[in-house]
């Protein structure tokens, strides 16, 4: 087994890293056979032996943070974990650097922590989901939640998904909060500033309660800031199961 696993890698490294030399994201690109196969044949020991498993979400995710570990350790990828899961499609897929994104993401100020938050409807109302990030100063991502929103609009996925990160937030011990997102209702009637639709006052309600005991800096981004939570938004309507990592 481990002969035939040796030149499996051998033939991946070289077929994968001839077809991506030169690129930017060349180190990671450089590394994600590896660890696939690692995860892949990890996940089927703890199935087998140990009679437990993972999401493919947070398969997936271990092999993102893997990918950037092992890329770190060479010294090419300076940037903070967090910043490239952030951007992950930008940085491996389109073989870009973090620096090069307008508007690019920053870390809050030190002892400060971020909420990005976004929710889809695919459709208006149809599947909708919910998707964020809590970040701290250091760039690192502390949670990270996807998940189903029902049969709703966007107006009440992006409230959902307001609501989602504000209780996670509530239930740890944290220091001050900053909350982006790109829907300006969202961001109001969590400021207290009236009005929101009739049948979602319940989840009006909580946010700006939750909202007053935290008291959370909430500003407006445009939606090209907030695309990692948009994909994770849209990942929750099309999976039943929601997902949350920390």
């Amino acid at each position: 087994m481990d002969n035939v696993q040796s030149h499996v890698i051998g033939y991946l490294q070289l077929g994968w890293r001839g077809m991506f030399n030169g690129c930017l994201g060349n180190l990671m690109w450089s590394a994600i056979p590896y660890a696939i196969l690692w995860h892949i044949w990890n996940e089927r020991n703890c199935r087998i032996f140990n009679g437990k498993e993972k999401s493919w979400r947070y398969i997936l995710l271990d092999i993102k943070l893997a990918i950037i570990a092992w890329a770190r350790r060479s010294g090419g990828i300076p940037y903070p974990v967090g910043a490239i899961l952030r951007q992950w499609q930008i940085v491996v897929m389109e073989k870009k650097k973090p620096s090069q994104i307008s508007p690019r993401w920053e870390p809050p100020p030190a002892g400060w922590f971020k909420l990005n938050f976004d929710g889809s409807a695919l459709g208006n109302p149809v599947k909708a989901g919910t998707g964020g990030i809590i970040g701290n100063s250091e760039g690192q991502s502390i949670m990270t939640f996807s998940g189903p929103a029902g049969i709703c609009d966007a107006n009440e996925a992006e409230a959902k998904a307001l609501l989602a990160g504000l209780k996670w937030y509530a239930s740890h011990n944290l220091g001050p909060l900053i909350i982006l997102g790109d829907s300006s209702k969202a961001i109001g009637w969590a400021k207290n500033l009236g009005g929101g639709p009739w049948h979602i006052h319940q989840i009006l309600d909580e946010i700006q309660d939750l909202a007053r005991k935290s008291h959370p800096s909430l500003k407006h981004r445009r939606r090209t800031a907030n695309s990692a939570v948009d994909a994770l938004a849209k990942d929750g309507a099309i999976y039943l199961k929601p997902d949350s990592y920390s």
